[in-house]
């Protein structure tokens, strides 16, 4: 099955029954997926923010990063594909608070706006998996429609079979059918067969010591993703923090420290130390920290990259390279068997960083 990877503020649709449409690292996101069970043509969306108002120019370059642009533009992508209203089938999940102490109550927002528009177009939601204080992982098979929720931590569930109990809610949403232009379908590049893909979803952690393994992360936008490498050992670590500081909630930080900066990049030594790790031959590289919207007035990229900084830098840890900051969401991988690490920008296509030697180095004092 080939996978297409829908990114943060992303768009998938296909009617090519070998392909399977999946989003990772849903916090206060949302994803809508739609799926014609005749025409058999799928659409799954990830959008962050409830309305483009927000930042015009960023709506007007990438429409689905706001729900009131990007779902009629996902519906406008499946009409296109022979897709028809009255038989679509609508799934919703993310719009979770992840943290109790998040002012700015982005998972509820997107809710709501989600809520409105559905409710103006009168297209019935079948399933919806909203809020919570879980990250999610969605997949959707385009040859079946069904479709799957995974929970940080847990494992892959069914949604909405019909008369089963996979259910949840079953609200009467809608959606809208306003027609936007679209990019065109992006396939994330694959990587050899005899791979094992190892996903580290947001507040996660990953380390092996599997030479066939390759440990990946998607969505870095504010967060931070932070990679080491043992090259003697073979051992690769690779932690999805979305916070500088365990303090921020205490509960949550005790029941998953891989959340938080100061708990999590600990934990991450460690675990490859624990494994045969030596620190003093550690390769280290971090990726992410952006301020995806100019007006974000909790600047948390900025305060991760400062953690990072900070908690590296005590411990005596030199970063041989970092990809960090500006305004774009990335894809961090790590090779274990050979070290390499490659990045893939929203939008983009994938290449290694850091390479020993070359002009991609960057030497970063921590």
């Amino acid at each position: 099955m080939n996978s297409l990877v829908v990114g943060v503020s992303d768009c998938q649709v296909s009617s090519d029954p070998s392909d399977c449409l999946v989003t990772y690292a849903l916090g206060s996101c949302i994803a809508v997926a739609i799926y014609d069970p005749v025409s058999r043509v799928g659409g799954l969306l990830h959008y962050m923010l409830p309305e483009s108002k927000i930042d015009a120019e960023k709506a007007a370059r990438n429409p689905y990063m706001f729900a009131d642009t990007g779902i009629p533009a996902l519906f406008h992508k499946v009409y296109g594909m022979g897709g028809e209203k009255k038989r679509l089938r609508v799934m919703t999940a993310g719009g979770a608070q992840v943290l109790e102490s998040e002012l700015a109550q982005t998972g509820k927002r997107n809710q709501l706006a989600l809520k409105k528009i559905l409710w103006r177009a009168g297209v019935l939601a079948h399933h919806e998996e909203i809020g919570g204080a879980q990250s999610r992982t969605i997949r959707m098979e385009i040859e079946s429609g069904r479709v799957f929720m995974k929970l940080a931590g847990g494992a892959e569930q069914q949604l909405g079979a019909r008369g089963g109990a996979e259910g949840g809610v079953e609200p009467t949403a809608a959606l809208p059918v306003r027609r936007v232009e679209a990019p065109a379908k992006k396939v994330l590049p694959e990587k050899g067969a005899s791979v094992k893909s190892v996903v580290v979803g947001v507040g996660d952690c990953q380390v092996t010591s599997d030479r066939s393994s390759s440990l990946i992360t998607y969505a870095l936008g504010s967060c931070i993703a932070l990679v080491i490498h043992d090259p003697v050992s073979h051992v690769g670590g690779l932690l999805h923090y979305m916070l500088p500081e365990s303090k921020l909630d205490g509960e949550k930080a005790e029941r998953n420290p891989y959340m938080f900066a100061d708990t999590g990049i600990p934990a991450l030594f460690h675990k490859v130390y624990g494994l045969g790790g030596d620190k003093k031959r550690l390769r280290v590289m971090a990726a992410g920290g952006a301020q995806v919207l100019g007006s974000d007035l909790f600047q948390i990229g900025k305060r991760n990259l400062l953690a990072l900084k900070k908690i590296l830098w005590r411990a005596g840890v030199l970063v041989h390279h970092e990809e960090v900051g500006g305004e774009v969401s990335r894809t961090i991988r790590l090779d274990v068997d050979t070290g390499e690490v490659f990045m893939k920008l929203a939008g983009g296509t994938e290449q290694q960083i850091g390479r020993k030697g070359g002009r991609q180095e960057k030497e970063g004092g921590s």
